[in-house]
């Protein structure tokens, strides 16, 4: 990759100054980083006019720090979409209810943050929702099973620790957790950047050709389910996770953030600008 690329992918991601220490969105950072990259000129500048200062990167979390607000309590269920176990895909008219599910949101969210006449406040909020979301539908447990809720009761240990600290005090292991932060966590600990240049710099025509025609988040759901189903098939039976099941996985948690975040632009340059997915930088 060219200096000129690494300086434009730094400068969108808004990462230039310094590097963002968190668990678990890490990943969505990656998504929102890769996305921004892949903009046509005409949706770049329709985001920077919604957001502002923020970037695709620094806005891609904002879905999870709301959930300390109350009145945001009716999104908890926006994040994933269960089903019951055995089935064999997602069925929206079973497992999303109500509309209140991952599926359904990307697919509200993207109708609102394109009408140019909705209030400028709902599409800002409808573009932050979706930067999330999008990266929520390709993370394999956000498509998993009803009765573990995604794998949060799936108790694990992960290099050889039931519990960790974190920024935001103690917790256990889990398998959700081991998806969602520790994959990325054991690739390049805080430096996400690092990671998200390097997945950024492997993506392929083909790849970009072939994730960016596919347009449905039921399609993408159904991609995490058949993963969510080999990860459960794969789990050790005593749940000891260590360097094993990380070589085992790590290089589909990266293809899962690259796909994110290809398909988050494609979606934003349809939105914006007519258009599929940015040629790639130079």
């Amino acid at each position: 990759m060219k200096i000129k690329t690494v300086s434009l992918f730094l400068f969108l991601c808004g990462c230039l100054p310094t590097l963002t220490h968190g668990w678990g969105g890490n990943g969505h950072r990656i998504v929102g980083a890769i996305a921004a990259s892949y903009l046509t000129e005409q949706a770049r500048a329709t985001v920077t006019d919604l957001l502002g200062d923020e970037t695709l990167a620094t806005a891609s979390t904002w879905a999870d720090e709301i959930k300390s607000d109350e009145s945001y309590n009716w999104a908890y269920r926006l994040h994933f979409i269960n089903l019951p176990r055995g089935v064999e895909k997602v069925d929206l008219a079973r497992d999303c209810v109500g509309g209140d599910c991952v599926v359904a949101a990307i697919n509200k969210y993207s109708a609102i943050m394109a009408d140019s006449g909705a209030e400028r406040e709902d599409r800002i909020e409808a573009l932050k929702f979706l930067v999330h979301f999008i990266g929520d539908i390709h993370q394999p447990l956000h498509v998993s099973y009803a009765d573990n809720l995604g794998g949060n009761t799936v108790k694990v240990s992960w290099f050889g620790k039931t519990a960790d600290t974190g920024p935001f005090g103690d917790f256990e292991w889990n398998l959700h957790g081991a998806w969602d932060f520790g994959f990325i966590s054991q690739r390049t600990g805080s430096d996400w950047v690092a990671l998200a240049l390097r997945i950024r710099a492997d993506i392929n025509d083909l790849q970009l050709i072939n994730w960016s025609s596919t347009r449905d988040p039921e399609e993408w759901a159904n991609e995490s389910y058949y993963i969510t189903r080999q990860i459960y098939d794969q789990l050790p039976k005593d749940k000891v996770l260590g360097q094993g099941f990380y070589e085992q996985h790590i290089a589909t948690v990266e293809t899962r953030l690259a796909s994110a975040g290809v398909r988050l632009a494609a979606l934003l340059n349809r939105s914006f600008s007519g258009m599929t997915v940015a040629s790639r930088a130079e």
